[in-house]
């Protein structure tokens, strides 16, 4: 099971927004400064993000990317949906049903990997951008250059 690079960083984008939900937009480069994720690459995520309604933009000076809707109503399992190229994180190439209970009686592992595929759903639906935005990701970034001479 692999999450790609572009779903862990449309995470960080996401939580990035949230944190400032309320208080106006953010600037891609912004994202991108405070997140590290390259520039082009965060744009790409963003606007397919914004395609799926998940973020909305604001033009001008002070413009930029917000969320859509309140963080508490955005589902981590909307935005894995949308940056992920596959439905299940760990469901096999061949994942119709019947060939899923053909499969479970000839390899036993199958059924652990469809119930580890149950909790992770679970825990991607039952978790919203808010649960995830720490309360102090402003202070986090503040990084202080004292120079102290006597």
């Amino acid at each position: 099971m692999k999450i790609s690079k572009k779903t862990r960083y449309g995470l960080r984008a996401m939580i990035e927004i949230a944190s400032v939900f309320g208080e106006g937009a953010l600037s891609a480069k912004k994202i991108s400064k405070y997140q590290d994720i390259p520039l082009q690459y965060l744009e790409q995520i963003l606007n397919r993000l914004k395609r799926e309604s998940l973020l909305k933009t604001i033009r001008g000076p002070k413009g930029g990317y917000m969320l859509a809707k309140d963080p508490t109503k955005i589902k981590i399992s909307n935005i894995v949906k949308v940056l992920e190229s596959k439905d299940g994180l760990t469901e096999s190439k061949n994942s119709s049903k019947e060939a899923l209970s053909e499969r479970a009686e000839l390899f036993p592992a199958e059924k652990f990997w469809e119930r580890l595929d149950k909790i992770i759903k679970k825990e991607l639906i039952g978790t919203n951008l808010k649960d995830l935005c720490p309360k102090n990701l402003k202070q986090v970034r503040i990084k202080h250059n004292y120079a102290f001479e006597i």
